[in-house]
């Protein structure tokens, strides 16, 4: 899985490796609970207002079907004026 805004690569992941702070998110906002051992790519980032795409493609050139789910991860309260200052929303996409 690969993030873009425009052509330019912003993210990807492929196996998303079971850290502890994309578990944290996943639970934040009610998505569903990856193993830490699971190859599902995920991302967490910070994105500025825009529009991206997410690109999806199996190992290998390889074609099947893909689900993304994208959720707005909320922030802390001492983050709420960082966000209303900057316009940056944190995105958790899998």
């Amino acid at each position: 899985m690969t993030l873009f805004a425009g052509q330019t690569e912003r993210g990807g992941n492929d196996n998303w490796g079971g850290g502890s702070s994309h578990a944290a998110a996943f639970a934040q906002v009610g998505a569903f609970a990856l193993a830490p051992d699971s190859r599902d790519a995920a991302l967490l980032v910070t994105l500025e207002p825009g529009n991206y795409t997410v690109q999806v493609s199996g190992v290998g050139s390889t074609t099947g079907v893909a689900l993304i789910e994208v959720y707005e991860v909320p922030r802390s309260e001492e983050h709420t004026s960082e966000l209303q200052s900057q316009f940056r929303i944190s995105y958790a996409v899998f």
